[in-house]
């Protein structure tokens, strides 16, 4: 045990035709006899030695500790720790396995373990058929998750699916619900088995649940959960598929906190003709199932003056005509409607209106009037009947109307819900009207304020008389879809971030004036 030996344990060794390999306890591997083809792996291939030569630790074995040798009768194989395996010497029939044949190496080279029987496998153990033939053997395991697709990155709410696809390495049976265990915060989640048993790709999914949130991705557990299910190759011998998974980065998947409008609502005069309350209400991703009512009665005595009598008409961008009603008549799938949106209730035999519609388009407006010589303060709203559907969304609410005083004010009222702030802006315009209508008020306050809901008192979170003509607050207006404002004009705009709760917009004239008025707001986010 002297020269490349010297100081070292050989643990294992194997003998070809003309050679020998043994392999020390530090993972490296050394050679002596016959050389003509390279089998003693040392970069030659022009003589023999015999005494121990180092096998070349270089190139593809770099880095490597070989945990097994075999020799066969003119060439050698060396299994690596990391399952990877390397061989060296006489090729011409395809010793090497490297989808090679016609030449002899004394450089170790990779042995094709990517594609073919081995493809998804690894290889625990090696043979070779020793003295006179020219093949070798592999034990492999059986055929392991190969790649891991994760879900895209991004951001993710309450009620989206992540779909993390698995792909083995030959087909798979599955039986039972295997899962992925998921890191989500401090918490572990399951995506379960929903698809693919037969396949090579095999689908997991998990659906986000309220209140989950990760602000550094999502971690996803090294191995698969069989829960107690099975899965099995589906072809040859059905071996059980090894369950580690391979190692991948996961994109940085962040479930995000998400706030909604769950209701959009105006209180302002109506009547009958050119006094109708017409309230326009966006969808951001399309419509979905919506309440929309017309309050006078439901007001109550608080409100002086109400209508006594409200219509209300609703209907698509275009003008078309979508559903109407003339009292609500205590139906009781508006009553449970009223209940799951949080909207008050409304006495059985009022002459409130209400309808429930499920709405296909982006914009919509409803029509609040009187009978004919009846007029008063109503209340038009629109309420989000699922608020489970985070893509569809209300973003917009728009009033047109004439502005009094006392109770003949404007209020444009708003829920935020969810557990993230929301960025809006609210605009009272007056002036902005006035190339198009007439009367426009020439000087509109705006202010808003939120309902504290264990004192019932309202508190201002902003206010503005004359809005802030700056270059960013115009572009955003424009980024928004938001008529342009002048410069410098009495119109009155707040851009706003406001945690979750119950909000009020209210539009009233400087100095106790009245005309007509736009009353908007917009999600800004």
């Amino acid at each position: 045990m002297t020269g490349v030996l010297s100081g070292k344990t050989v643990v294992a060794s194997s003998v070809g035709m003309n050679h020998s390999v043994a392999l020390c306890s530090d993972g490296s591997v050394a050679a002596w006899g016959g050389n003509y083809s390279g089998e003693l792996g040392n970069g030659r291939t022009d003589f023999f030695s015999s005494t121990p030569v180092s096998v070349d630790m270089t190139g593809v074995l770099s880095g490597k500790m070989v945990v097994s040798v075999s020799a066969g009768s003119s060439h050698s194989v060396a299994l690596c720790s990391d399952g990877t395996v390397a061989a060296w010497g006489y090729n011409w029939d395809g010793q090497l396995g490297n989808g090679t044949t016609g030449y002899s190496t004394g450089t170790p080279m990779s042995v094709n373990t990517g594609t073919g029987a081995l493809w998804g496998r690894t290889v625990y153990a090696l043979g070779s058929d020793g003295v006179g033939g020219g093949c070798s053997l592999a034990l492999a395991s059986p055929a392991a998750i190969a790649a891991v697709e994760p879900p895209m990155d991004g951001g993710y709410t309450a009620g989206d699916t992540l779909t993390f696809t698995l792909t083995a390495g030959v087909a798979v049976t599955v039986t039972g619900t295997p899962r992925l265990a998921l890191t989500i915060g401090t918490t572990t989640r399951y995506a379960t088995y929903a698809s693919g048993s037969g396949t090579t790709s095999l689908v997991f999914t998990y659906t986000v649940q309220d209140g989950e949130r990760d602000s550094d991705g999502i971690a996803v557990a090294s191995v698969i959960d069989l829960n107690g299910g099975t899965l099995t190759e589906t072809e040859t011998w059905r071996w059980p598929i090894r369950l580690a998974l391979p190692a991948y980065t996961l994109p940085a998947i962040k479930v995000e906190l998400r706030s909604l409008f769950a209701a959009l609502s105006a209180r302002a005069y109506a009547g009958a003709g050119e006094e109708t309350l017409i309230v326009g209400f966006v969808f951001a991703g399309a419509g979905k199932p919506t309440l929309v009512r017309g309050v006078g009665p439901g007001m109550g005595e608080a409100v002086v003056g109400h209508l006594v009598d409200p219509q209300l008409r609703l209907y698509a961008l275009d003008g078309t005509p979508v559903a109407d009603n003339d009292d609500w008549a205590g139906s009781p799938e508006l009553s449970e409607a009223f209940a799951r949106t949080g909207a008050a209730a409304l006495k059985a035999d009022s002459k409130d209106a209400a309808l429930l519609a499920a709405l296909p388009g982006h914009v919509y407006t409803a029509h609040v009037s009187g009978l004919a010589g009846d007029a008063g303060v109503a209340l038009a709203e629109a309420y989000d009947a699922d608020l489970s559907d985070t893509d569809h969304r209300l973003t917009a609410l728009s009033v047109r109307c004439r502005v009094g005083t006392d109770e003949d004010i404007v209020i444009a009222g708003f829920v935020i819900t969810g557990e993230a702030s929301k960025r809006v802006v609210v605009r009272s315009v007056g002036p902005g009207l006035s190339e198009s209508v007439g009367g426009a008020l020439a000087d509109p306050a705006l202010q808003v304020l939120k309902l504290n809901r264990a004192t019932g008192d309202w508190m201002i979170v902003g206010e503005n008389d004359d809005w802030y003509s700056t270059p960013a607050t115009a572009d955003l207006f424009e980024s928004l879809g938001m008529g342009a404002l002048t410069s410098g004009s009495k119109d009155a705009a707040l851009v706003l971030t406001l945690e979750p709760g119950i909000y009020t917009a209210q539009m009233r004239g400087v100095d106790g004036a009245t005309g007509v008025g736009l009353m908007e707001l917009y999600e800004a986010q």
